[in-house]
């Protein structure tokens, strides 16, 4: 298996070493423990939220990994689908993780309310994650998961790897002037003209490239929408089209705005990007996979340095 055969399509010059050393993780078996359960193991561990689903892939042994949600597998949700093929899923119950007495379960703040109740009234540690909404909650998340599942030298190797990747790709929009200076606004847009403003995880990621928010006049501070109407009067010069791997094979009313003839018109120089969710609607190292791709798009990605 080719660990890191997904980057192709990145340029080498800005690819990190982030995901291609953290999936080769995935196929190995560590040879020494760090922090241990009871002095000679690590925790055998439960997932009941897909961005748990990825920390832990992306963190722990195989032999630790006791059981992940049924996302993890699907490759509409989850760009490490393939690695999870191999472990147990869960769709969120009790009873899906009582019967293996993991040492600990990893839950998110907003998902699977009375299934984390349940068990912590039968005396399961839970430790629950809260979303992350910024480029350093990604770091300081990683470096508590690692804690939590004993892993925290990975944890810290991952986390400076990503730090590294980062420090690639910062600015990058910005750097580029035409005759009208930056070009450089942006929109996020979703299904639905769902978008994320400069307080959410996607567009702070947009921040670090350079690139300016131009939704937040209307309120998109986090999360919110933005209508066809009002996304022609912002004329953004770029428009990040956020969707699911397989939005074009499940065509929906709240897919129509993506493919409005209106955002399709050369004349009103809005460029479009893809760019798939998977990468990014989870904080964890990936995140900077989905950077290094939207970089690879910027005017001046080829004066990055190698």
């Amino acid at each position: 298996m080719r660990p890191c055969g997904f980057l192709s399509s990145v340029p080498q010059r800005l690819r990190s070493r982030l995901v291609c050393s953290a999936l080769t993780m995935l196929t190995m078996v560590s040879a020494a423990s760090a922090v241990s359960i009871a002095g000679d193991r690590l925790p055998r561990v439960v997932s009941l939220n897909l961005c748990t689903d990825l920390q832990l892939l992306l963190l722990a042994d195989p032999e630790q990994i006791v059981s992940l949600t049924w996302l993890a597998r699907d490759p509409r949700s989850s760009p490490l689908a393939g690695a999870a093929q191999r472990f147990a899923f869960n769709r969120g119950q009790a009873e899906d993780v009582l019967p293996f007495a993991p040492d600990v379960v990893l839950a998110g703040t907003y998902s699977t309310r009375f299934t984390v109740d349940l068990l912590r009234r039968q005396g399961v540690r839970v430790v629950e994650f809260a979303p992350v909404t910024s480029l350093d909650d990604v770091a300081q998340t990683t470096l508590r998961m690692g804690a939590i599942i004993g892993q925290e030298a990975r944890a810290q190797r991952l986390v400076a790897e990503f730090h590294e990747s980062l420090n690639q790709t910062a600015g990058v929009w910005a750097k580029h002037s035409g005759d009208r200076g930056p070009r450089n606004r942006a929109v996020l847009l979703g299904a639905g003209g769902f978008t994320g403003g400069a307080d959410s995880l996607a567009g702070n990621v947009l921040t670090h490239l350079g690139l300016v928010d131009a939704a937040r006049r209307y309120g998109a501070k986090s999360w919110g929408r933005v209508g066809l109407e009002e996304l022609l009067r912002l004329h953004p010069d770029i428009l990040v089209i956020t969707t699911g791997s397989d939005a074009s094979r499940e065509p929906s009313m709240a897919i129509e705005i993506l493919n409005h003839p209106a955002l399709h018109d050369r004349a009103l120089g809005m460029r479009r990007i893809l760019a798939p969710t998977t990468y990014w609607s989870c904080g964890t190292p990936l995140v900077a996979l989905a950077a290094a791709k939207l970089a690879a798009a910027a005017p001046a990605a080829a004066s990055i340095a190698p």
